[in-house]
């Protein structure tokens, strides 16, 4: 296990592993955007 861990990715696996991180960055900006959109007084400046 160790072993495959140290072993460069392939070309497959990199491609998946950047659509999974991208899929969480979709997640989190989505949570945060509807975040925004229930509080807009929260996350506003005051001036």
């Amino acid at each position: 296990m160790v072993k495959r861990l140290l072993l460069p990715l392939s070309l497959t696996h990199q491609v998946a592993m950047l659509m999974l991180l991208l899929g969480l960055l979709g997640i989190a900006g989505m949570r945060i955007s509807l975040d925004v959109a229930e509080h807009p007084r929260k996350c506003a400046r005051h001036k």
